[in-house]
């Protein structure tokens, strides 16, 4: 028999629930045959303390990560980074995948508000500053985000206008006049910087396109083999992998017939084939970053300013341009 709860381990050994909670704390006055009695007990079915019970009882040592997509490497990477700094600490680091759902983002934070976690750290979120649920979650726990920018609490990105740039004029020096843009969508605020960037660089080179311009779940259905730009840049490197994918039934040469930067800097993308040219996100240093400012915050007692902290992106050049 295992027992679920400690009510049934003291109506087994006749003793009271604070009895045997003394002896699991080791702490009150509990004669030593009783204490070896319990614990023989708790042995014997192999008992584990509840230790989330415990914890509601008390100020959590819970940091939740929300994040949008297992799938995704860069986030894997990032969460790596976090953890690298939270492990040396007293933090247990809950992980909650809420598949690019915004019902299940803010089912993700209830939970962890629910356990009293210390802090969450939200990467890509879908919720904006307006959100009653991340103004309810400012109000209760430590709240840092990643890529979207809220008031009021600290925010760590890249520096995405920067990133567009050095990538596009990567691109016009290369020759490229005729731009595409990828993206599935612009939910997070840090892709909606990263279409206006390009928006903006292409207006001030006089060589915007509106018809250029590919934005869906499946952009790659809507390019046309008769009218397609020289060059593409993407908001990441998956949709920059779904470039090749389409070139690749077509058969036209990346870094040939079509040129590609994407964003993010995966590790698949020194992999593929040519390799992609990439604006490089570094990753797991965003990570360590992230849980770096949470400790500072929590030290000094959950004081929670805005503060925006921009990491500067890097052009890492390969063989996807022409």
């Amino acid at each position: 028999m295992k027992y679920k709860n400690l009510e049934e381990i003291a109506k087994k050994l006749n003793l009271s629930v604070s009895t045997i909670s003394r002896v699991l704390n080791n702490k009150g006055n509990v004669s030593e045959k009783t204490r070896q009695k319990v614990l023989e007990e708790l042995k014997e079915n192999r008992y584990i303390p509840n230790m989330l019970a415990q914890n509601l009882k008390k100020e959590s040592e819970f940091v939740g990560v929300v994040f949008p997509d297992i799938r995704n490497p860069y986030f894997t990477e990032v969460i790596l980074g976090i953890e690298n700094i939270l492990k040396k600490e007293k933090y247990t680091i809950l992980y909650l995948n809420t598949n690019n759902e915004i019902k299940e983002e803010e089912k993700a934070i209830l939970k962890l508000i629910a356990i009293r976690a210390k802090g969450i750290i939200l990467l890509s979120n879908l919720s904006d500053s307006n959100s009653p649920m991340i103004n309810f979650v400012k109000n209760n726990t430590t709240l840092l985000s990643v890529e979207n920018k809220i008031k009021g609490i600290y925010n760590i990105t890249i520096d995405n206008k920067k990133g567009v740039k050095i990538a596009l004029d990567y691109l016009y020096e290369k020759g490229h006049r005729k731009i595409g843009f990828c993206a599935t969508d612009l939910n997070y605020s840090s892709w909606k910087q990263r279409y206006d960037s390009y928006c903006e660089y292409l207006k001030e080179k006089n060589i915007y396109d509106r018809n250029y311009i590919y934005i869906s779940k499946n952009f790659t259905e809507l390019l046309d083999d008769t009218k397609l730009p020289t060059a593409f840049f993407t908001t990441n490197d998956l949709n920059a992998i779904e470039l090749y994918k389409w070139c690749k039934k077509r058969k036209k040469k990346i870094g040939d017939d079509i040129s590609v930067v994407g964003f993010d800097d995966i590790d698949f993308s020194s992999m593929l084939y040519p390799s992609l040219t990439t604006v490089k996100q570094p990753a797991y240093k965003i990570g360590e970053i992230v849980a770096e400012c949470m400790l500072k915050i929590i030290e000094n007692g959950g004081d929670n300013k805005e503060k925006e902290i921009l990491i500067a992106p890097e052009l890492i050049i390969r063989e996807s341009v022409k």
